[in-house]
């Protein structure tokens, strides 16, 4: 079956799909998934494969849950892979158009074109292949989530409230096709830094937060460097890392706030690729 399968795939079925999933802008933040979802539903819908639209947790930010089940008794293998994007940044410093599709020297680019709307036009191409060819037994289900990027519970929404059971799952995130058993614990903080605004030509009156958040950015760099001689045989190095800062209300003001986001990487957490649920 699984060679069958492999030899009936049509690439360039395959690039058309990544190209216009690309091709739909589902950025998150704000969280606008909603046109890729409609994408793959209409899709798998004319293929003939059993796909329903889930308006939880979040009934204007879609999922899409595409069901194939075999002819026999058996057990559920889950797909899973999320539909939302990280902002393309500054528009000037793209060489291709973000949101183009665009195809040059074998590759494809934009905005997720690797993380992860690769991954969800291989699911839907899996979709399409195995309808056709009829399972032997058990069930396949595609779980196409929404809110991976900020963490919202898209995927733990269909898992542990709305019911998709199974007895074993794989997540399509981009890993140079090799197989990946484990990943890092994440946790984000946001640290808020407070000082005493006075104009700036008397800046000694007043308490410059901006100053705390350099003093506290070169500490939390020397913890990073400390972190990053701690390496795990699967995750690599725990990692501290300053992602955004914001501060100050005019040019001319001391600033009395300054705000920093750190994103913090674990090597305690591990994601065994087996559902219990």
């Amino acid at each position: 079956m699984g060679r069958e399968i492999l030899e009936r795939i049509d690439e360039n079925l395959l690039v058309k799909l990544v190209q216009d999933l690309v091709r739909i802008p589902s950025l998150n933040p704000p969280g606008n998934e909603k046109g890729c979802a409609e994408y793959i539903f209409n899709t798998l819908n004319q293929w003939g494969v059993k796909t329903e639209m889930v308006f939880e947790p979040f009934p204007d930010r879609p999922q899409v849950v595409g069901t194939i089940d075999g002819k026999d008794a058996g057990l559920t293998l889950f797909f899973n892979g999320h539909m939302d994007v990280v902002p393309e940044g500054l528009r000037n410093q793209w060489k291709y158009d973000p949101y183009g599709g665009a195809i040059e020297g074998g590759r494809l680019y934009g905005r997720g074109s690797s993380d992860m709307k690769g991954g969800l036009g291989a699911m839907m191409m899996l979709a399409k292949l195995i309808h056709e060819a009829g399972l032997p037994r058990g069930r396949c289900v595609f779980l196409f989530a929404i809110g991976e990027e900020t963490g919202e519970p898209g995927t733990k929404e269909l898992l542990l409230r709305m019911g998709y059971k199974g007895d074993f799952g794989i997540v399509l995130e981009p890993t140079a096709l090799r197989v990946a058993t484990a990943e890092k614990g994440l946790a984000w903080f946001r640290i808020s830094l407070e000082g005493r605004p006075a104009h700036a030509g008397v800046a000694e009156q007043g308490i410059n937060a901006i100053e705390k958040a350099v003093k506290f950015g070169e500490r939390l760099l020397a913890y990073n460097k400390r972190l990053l001689s701690r390496v795990h045989p699967l995750l690599s190095s725990p990692k501290c890392t300053m992602t955004m800062i914001h501060g100050g209300t005019k040019e001319n003001v001391v600033p009395e706030s300054c705000s920093l986001t750190v994103d913090r990487r674990f090597n305690r957490l591990l994601i065994v690729l087996k559902f219990c649920f």
